[in-house]
């Protein structure tokens, strides 16, 4: 192999597979990264993967495939597996505009403007092949929305293992939209987009790091997101990256019976104005007791918060609102994290009673959150 490279990509593309690698695995080859050299001259391409048997990307540096002008000379073609944390950090410390990687056998030469890295290799021949995608069997879905769609819905996933289904988010595949949802059982994220391709409806639950991952390798060449899924994975695919991702086992619950059904309150509050209120009232909070009881009167929403270690505090807020006064009490960080990725001005409130989840909605009915009630009174 004998490869000329723009640094950054090049350090880009390490990054980005090295953080699928390992930092300890019973299968020491896990914690390198493949990187094959493809083509010849400025048309060539360079593969740099990463893969732990459960998470694997494959990303592209070069070629009219990756979607951008990045500069790639290949001399000769070759495969390399090296070491993923010694060979980021070389590229990351770098400077420098140019990198070449040549190789003899698998022992390979780092050339830097300032210096020369010979690097012991492992041969390519052990390291775990990703499995292929086929477009044939994918739903394209518009990249704006997609990415849209994981941040929407991430924040909202269970870190209790115990309940293993919830770790991770619902893809639910239909005819003609992908909806994803996230859920801790104590509130839930819901959201739905469009497709265009040949998937048949299937649900399953994807482990959250690959979305992460997926949101992260997205360019401005990505039109489209293309995904496969399959009986215990899925792939997915952009003009740079293929991810692969072992699917999450486990039974997601029935969602949509989970929304309230009958809530006689529909009120409309302004999504900046709330969010602001929202965090400060959220630093008269305490740690032990995260509370604040919205007290919806006439055209008026007040925030209350009251900790006997820290003080009280009431904000208020206008809206139209001519019903009966409620008061519910909820953990603000729930809304906290739900305000963080909304963009639209208003939010509309779906309620019923105080014991009853909260509905909130955004216009164009794509995006639904919920989030249950504390039942204690503040």
């Amino acid at each position: 192999m004998k490869v000329t490279c723009g640094r950054e990509a090049l350090n880009q593309a390490f990054q980005v597979a090295s953080s699928v690698v390992p930092v300890r695995s019973t299968v020491p080859i896990l914690q390198n990264v493949k990187v094959t050299a493809q083509g010849q001259g400025a048309k060539g391409t360079l593969e740099v993967v990463g893969n732990d048997l459960e998470i694997g990307v494959r990303f592209t540096v070069g070629g009219e495939a990756a979607g951008a002008a990045v500069p790639v000379d290949v001399a000769e073609e070759g495969v390399l597996v090296l070491p993923a944390s010694r060979v980021s950090g070389l590229l990351r410390e770098s400077q420098d505009e140019q990198v070449t990687l040549e190789s003899e056998g698998s022992l390979a030469t780092l050339r830097l403007k300032d210096g020369r890295y010979k690097i012991v290799g492992t041969d390519p021949a052990d390291y775990p092949d990703l499995p292929p995608f086929d477009p044939r069997q994918a739903v394209k879905v518009e990249t704006a929305d997609f990415s849209s769609m994981i941040r929407r819905t991430l924040f909202a996933t269970s870190e209790e293992s115990t309940r293993y289904a919830l770790t991770g988010v619902l893809l639910d595949l239909r005819e003609q939209d992908l909806r994803l949802v996230a859920s801790d059982g104590k509130r839930m994220a819901f959201v739905k987009k469009k497709t265009a391709g040949g998937g048949k409806p299937v649900k399953v639950i994807v482990p959250p790091k690959a979305l992460q991952l997926l949101d992260r390798v997205l360019g401005e060449a990505d039109a489209v997101v293309q995904l496969q899924v399959e009986e215990n994975q899925v792939k997915m695919q952009t003009s740079r990256a293929m991810i692969f991702s072992r699917l999450i086992e486990g039974n997601f619950p029935e969602y949509e019976d989970v929304i309230p059904k009958g809530a006689d309150r529909k009120i409309s509050v302004p999504a900046a104005a709330f969010h602001s209120a929202m965090r400060r009232a959220a630093l008269m909070t305490s740690d032990k007791g995260r509370a604040v009881k919205l007290a919806f009167g006439k055209n008026r929403l007040r925030i209350e918060t009251r900790a006997a270690e820290i003080g009280e505090s009431e904000i208020d807020l206008p809206i139209e609102h001519a019903g009966e006064p409620l008061d519910i009490v909820f953990n603000p960080d729930y809304f906290l994290d739900f305000l963080r990725v909304v963009e639209e001005e208003t939010l509309t409130f779906e309620l019923k009673d105080r014991n009853t989840a909260a509905v909130l909605r955004v216009a164009g009915g794509d995006y639904t959150y919920l989030v249950m009630p504390l039942k204690i009174d503040l």
